[in-house]
């Protein structure tokens, strides 16, 4: 028997095959699937190797393996069977991990639209209340200048000078709380969104050992009727 879609190696039943060298996927080693229905061939077998160096999708790679058994149409039929069930399990278990971490991502996106306004509001109050302040301080040095301006100007200018700094001082204040209320929900929103991705990544690693080892459980399991 020979490889197909691509390959050109010859395999005896029970026999082992072993590949010398790197291996890469895709590239060079022994590339196996649970999933022949997506690749061309005339008979469909079950291979076993002692290990798996590198997978993509539905194929691996691997340095040793040799072929097994020979499906019957019906045992591949079954198999397919089992295959679709797995897949079917593995779709629903991926949607809900999307759904919990888009819902935790938008919760987060919330929590940070929250704690923002609050900031927002202190900040431009600060500022309204500084330039009321700053306006109502000028006031009166501004008709004491015109009223006298040669005796007045300088006692405006100390007045005008006092009161900038005022007004500065606090602006400085409302931006120093605004830039602390934003640094603190980004923190919040990035440790929401980075405990949503690794909740979905551990389902999806659980998702997908349940899926691996359902196609094992079913492969051992015809390997046991066969013998």
């Amino acid at each position: 028997m020979c490889s197909c879609n691509g390959g050109k190696q010859q395999w005896h039943l029970g026999e082992w095959v072993t590949v010398e060298g790197p291996i890469e996927i895709c590239r060079r080693g022994i590339h196996l699937t649970l999933n022949p229905k997506v690749w061309k061939g005339e008979k469909v077998l079950i291979a076993e190797t002692p290990q798996i160096l590198a997978r993509k999708d539905d194929k691996v790679v691997c340095s040793k393996a040799r072929l097994v058994l020979q499906l019957s149409n019906a045992e591949l039929r079954a198999y397919y069977a089992a295959i679709a069930t797995a897949e079917k399990a593995y779709d629903a278990a991926i949607a809900t991990a999307e759904k919990a971490y888009d819902a935790a991502r938008a919760t987060a996106e919330k929590a940070y639209d929250a704690a923002i306004a609050p900031a927002e509001k202190a900040y431009y109050a600060a500022i309204a209340t500084a330039r009321e302040a700053y306006d109502a301080a000028i006031a009166p040095a501004e008709k004491a200048y015109y009223a006298v301006r040669a005796t007045a100007r300088e006692a405006y200018y100390a007045v005008r000078a006092t009161v900038r700094e005022a007004y500065y001082a606090a602006i400085a204040t409302a931006e120093k709380a605004y830039d602390a209320a934003i640094a603190t929900a980004r923190e919040a929103y990035y440790a929401a969104i980075a405990t949503a991705e690794k909740a979905y990544d551990a389902v999806r690693a659980t998702v997908r050992e349940a899926y691996d080892a359902a196609c094992q459980a079913w492969i051992e399991k015809l390997l046991g009727k066969r013998v």
